[in-house]
């Protein structure tokens, strides 16, 4: 990682620890919280930037534009290795540069819907919907009168994208960003080409396309193939990370580190006067450079845990020695 990427980073999440003063006279720890590693802020990075361009964007052309969360979460999120809370998508999307005129929030387990309504409540929202149900029963009756609509759908595990509600709000003008477990669907594909049927890739492709892929990626390709029948503009993003694992073997309990990585897919139109979608572009160069440690350090900076240059530099010091003596030699 290079120095300006890591200032870019600190300054994104300095952001979104930010956002977090809305919540300032909440004691956090009454509240159902989602456990996660240091690579969300990477995704939740990922939904704030697009969040800014819709907001400055949209309301200049419609008047009516919704925000509609198919997996919402509790509202919170609370990093495990350094214990800090950053905020859900729901208080990410009611923070934004501009308001949306409506905001459908779904969560289907009772526990985080609770505490999102009560989250919700207290930052006195009137405009917002919350349903405690399964999302593709609330798409599939939901009347979607909106102008345009920002849908954000952050799948926990592959069996969670059905290309049949996907493929129903993609027939709204919306911008879509869909999290979409590869590493995950590889294991899945593994065991479908095993026993010839998966129910889950069916379902998340709408057909059984599926077994003419090999891999992970390859499935996604043909995802993100099916949503360019729709968007003109589809582009994932990679986010990658890792975590220690605690595992038994042999009677006894030793820790293993387990390597994980996802991809974050924007799927809308692009501008007619000027091509905003290049900002999607600006980004995943930017995410090519980061992994969860460059995260994990910045909130511990911001913290004040450890000292921004001394670290970054102790870090980095073999990268630059590399470079000093390429130059050398040059």
């Amino acid at each position: 990682m290079r120095r300006e990427e890591f200032e870019w980073l600190e300054r994104q999440v300095r952001k979104l620890k930010n956002v977090m003063d809305a919540l300032h006279d909440f004691d956090l720890s009454e509240y159902e919280t989602y456990k996660v590693h240091p690579w969300t802020p990477l995704k939740l990075i990922c939904l704030m930037w697009w969040l800014s361009i819709y907001t400055h964007i949209i309301p200049n052309y419609f008047r009516n534009y919704w925000y509609i969360d198919l997996f919402s979460g509790p509202g919170l999120n609370f990093v495990r290795e350094t214990r800090d809370y950053l905020p859900g998508s729901p208080i990410l999307a009611c923070n934004s540069y501009k308001p949306f005129t409506q905001y459908i929030f779904v969560e289907k387990n009772r526990q985080r819907y609770e505490s999102l309504k009560r989250i919700l409540s207290r930052l006195n929202l009137n405009n917002c919907r919350i349903y405690n149900e399964d999302c593709y029963a609330v798409i599939s009756n939901l009347h979607i009168n909106a102008d345009h609509s920002f849908i954000f759908a952050d799948c926990e595990k592959p069996s969670d994208i059905r290309w049949g509600t996907i493929e129903k709000l993609l027939r709204h003008k919306s911008d879509l960003i869909v999290v979409f477990h590869t590493e995950s669907v590889n294991r899945v594909l593994g065991r479908a080409r095993k026993s010839g049927k998966s129910d889950t890739l069916t379902e998340m492709l709408g057909d059984d396309s599926w077994r003419n892929a090999e891999s992970g990626s390859e499935v996604l390709d043909i995802f993100m193939k099916k949503l360019r029948l729709y968007r003109e503009f589809v582009k994932s993003i990679k986010i990658r990370g890792s975590y220690r694992k605690i595992v038994k073997s042999s009677g006894r309990r030793h820790s293993r580190i387990v390597r994980y990585s996802y991809d974050v897919i924007l799927a809308c139109r692009r501008g007619r006067t000027r091509d905003y979608t290049n900002a999607w572009i600006e980004l995943g160069e930017k995410m090519t450079y980061l992994r969860h440690r460059d995260a994990e350090l910045v909130l511990r900076i911001l913290k004040g845990e450890i000292r921004a240059l001394d670290e970054f530099e102790r870090r980095m010091q073999g990268t630059w020695r590399i470079q000093r003596t390429l130059t050398d030699f040059a």
